[in-house]
């Protein structure tokens, strides 16, 4: 096998594990900015609806001049906040239990880091494919330095939590359609 081709197949290897890494990591980074965006949603109810609740439990609180609450079907106003009570304690439970059950934080957490670790690859393979491919090094050594790669990439499959489809079709279009990971270096005309 003649150098020339064993440097375009090394080439290939390595736009492969950059669009790998590219969409990987757009779609990593997609999914933990929605899981920091329920856990602050989440955050923020169970912080008012505790609020109104420690609130509700005042006599100050009835001084509100609610008293268009027969309307509602509800007889008194002991029953209307009483009521109250109820309902935002249960929201205030509910929005708490949430984030102890899914782990929000930590879901972007690892979203997150997962997505830096990506980039970081698609990085290494760029500077290869662009930079080490040109040298004089042997073929023996830009196999290893690809091989080291393809290894970071394998562990990050395997480490990483799963991209959920739709975080995977918003980067998808990101990148395809609206070029968000495309330097400008690289355009034409620059």
């Amino acid at each position: 096998m003649n150098k020339d081709h064993v440097i375009e197949s090394l080439k290939s290897e390595s736009y492969r594990i950059e669009e790998d890494s590219i969409y990987s990591s757009k779609g990593h980074y997609n999914a933990a900015a929605r899981w920091k965006a329920l856990h602050s949603a989440l955050s923020v109810i169970s912080i008012v609806c505790s609020t109104v609740v420690a609130s509700s439990v005042s006599e100050d609180v009835r001084s509100f001049g609610l008293l268009t609450i027969s309307k509602l079907g509800i007889n008194s106003i002991d029953h209307f906040f009483a009521f109250l009570t109820f309902a935002f304690s249960a929201t205030a439970a509910i929005s708490t239990s949430l984030i102890s059950f899914l782990k929000p934080e930590r879901k972007e957490e690892s979203h997150r880091i997962s997505a830096g670790n990506y980039n970081s690859l698609k990085n290494r393979a760029r500077i290869y494919r662009t930079i080490d491919l040109m040298s004089d090094d042997s073929i023996d050594s830009l196999r290893a330095k690809l091989d080291s790669i393809s290894e970071t990439r394998n562990s990050l499959n395997m480490e990483s939590i799963p991209i959920p489809k739709w975080a995977y079709a918003l980067a998808k279009k990101g990148i395809e359609e609206l070029g968000e990971a495309t330097y400008k270096v690289d355009t034409k005309g620059v």
